[in-house]
């Protein structure tokens, strides 16, 4: 079997459309579509089937899209992790979470284990969380307005909580309809969006990440955003400030079959021991 074939038509059949796996994959709709028909063909089978604007998998393609995802999800990581000649620990974070846990979170790392080598990259929550169902990260760590992360064979860790703090350099700003936000790809968007809806009416400008907020908020007097309270903190001296009701949740994140979920776990517990602590 062409496993990349196979990988085409998971992702597809994980997103439900030809357009996201093409984009999540960097293959243009019309390759992904045609390999997709050249395993159906292969196979003299039918894996997805149309209904209106959707696709819909067959009964054939939703067996094998349980295989697939068992092979992808599970299977791969687990050889990946095999194969590794060193002891690798892949954190994966966006900015918010990664810039105020990271520090505390290497430091208890190499002291638990000096050995251990680290690879850490920061990117909007939702791929993430992506990151770590597909086995390309090992420990999450993101920021969200919820209590609780439901999410299915993974285990989610709350870290610690702070709050929203609408924010401007000029005290006249915090009136006026000048909003910055973060990425679309955050957990925190949705909320974001309805305080500006319900407040400032729009959104004027949008930026990669929090950090980016804050050094627009330093340098632009018309512009007002949201910002952590345990972010806003080191800037507080140059920045007006008013408290709003959003709360802001820390987790990490690992996956249940995670070869090292056990000792994962554990160290995410320990890490929220010591905050708790330094607070």
């Amino acid at each position: 079997m062409n496993l990349h074939w196979l990988k085409l038509f998971y992702v597809v059949a994980k997103t439900g459309s030809v357009t996201q796996a093409s984009k999540d994959l960097a293959i243009s709709q019309p390759s992904v579509t045609a390999q997709i028909k050249k395993l159906e063909q292969m196979y003299h089978v039918r894996l997805f089937q149309k209904e209106g604007r959707y696709l819909k998998l067959t009964p054939v393609g939703e067996r094998l899209y349980k295989e697939a995802a068992q092979l992808f999800e599970v299977d791969v990581p687990k050889m990946e992790s095999l194969l590794r000649q060193e002891q690798v620990l892949r954190i994966e974070g966006n900015f918010l979470a990664m810039h105020l846990l990271l520090p505390d979170a290497l430091r208890l790392l190499r002291n638990h284990n000096h050995d251990l080598k680290i690879e850490h990259s920061v990117s909007g929550s939702k791929k993430v969380l992506d990151s770590l169902r597909q086995g390309r990260c090992d420990l999450a760590i993101i920021s969200s307005d919820q209590e609780s992360l439901n999410l299915k064979n993974v285990e989610t860790i709350r870290i610690f909580e702070d709050q929203l703090i609408l924010a401007s350099s000029s005290e006249s700003g915090l009136e006026n309809h000048q909003f910055v936000v973060a990425s679309s790809d955050s957990h925190l968007r949705d909320v974001v969006n309805r305080f500006c809806d319900e407040e400032f009416g729009a959104i004027s400008l949008e930026v990669e990440n929090t950090g980016e907020i804050v050094n627009a908020l330093l340098f632009n007097a018309d512009i007002v955003g949201l910002v952590p309270s345990a972010l806003i903190r080191r800037y507080q001296d140059g920045l007006y400030i008013k408290e709003t009701s959003i709360s802001n949740n820390y987790f990490m994140c690992v996956k249940k079959n995670h070869p090292q979920y056990q000792e994962l776990v554990s160290f995410a517990k320990r890490i929220s021991e010591t905050l708790k602590k330094n607070a």
